[in-house]
C-alpha cells in the first residue's frame, strides 16, 4: 500500500491586510512557514504571519473545500489572487474552528473508505 503525500493547508495574512480583513487561504507540500515566507519579498512591505496551519494527506481536497465554502458564503476574494479572501477576524477564527472539525470528520470518512476498499481486495 502506498502512502499519500502529506501537505498543509494554511491561513496567513500581513498585519495591515488582516486589519482590512484579507487572508490568504493556501496549501503547500513544503513547510507552510517556509511557503508563506516566500511572500515576504521586497515587493511586500510586511511579513506574512501564519494564522492557522494543518498537515494532512487530504490537503488538496481540504483547500478546495475551504475555497468553495468561502465563495459559497459570498466572501469577496481577489480575482487576481484566487486564494485571498475578505473576511472579518471573528469569522476567521470561526472558520478555523469549523475547519478543524470538518477536517477531522473528512479524514475519518476517508480512512473508512480506504479500509473498505482494502477489505474488498
Amino acid at each position: 500500500m502506498s502512502s499519500k503525500e502529506i501537505g498543509s493547508v494554511y491561513l496567513a495574512s500581513t498585519e495591515s491586510e488582516l486589519k482590512r480583513g484579507w487572508i490568504k487561504c493556501g496549501m503547500t507540500t513544503r513547510d507552510s512557514k517556509t511557503r508563506i515566507s516566500e511572500g515576504n519579498v521586497a515587493s511586500v512591505r510586511e511579513r506574512y504571519e501564519m494564522l492557522y496551519t494543518k498537515e494532512t494527506e487530504y490537503f488538496i481536497e481540504l483547500e478546495k473545500h475551504m475555497h468553495d465554502k468561502l465563495k459559497a458564503f459570498k466572501f469577496p476574494f481577489k480575482k487576481d489572487k484566487n486564494e485571498t479572501f475578505n473576511i472579518t477576524s471573528s469569522k476567521i477564527w470561526e472558520l478555523i474552528d469549523k475547519l478543524q472539525k470538518k477536517r477531522e470528520t473528512f479524514e475519518a470518512k476517508e480512512r473508512e473508505k480506504t479500509k473498505s476498499i482494502h477489505k474488498q481486495e
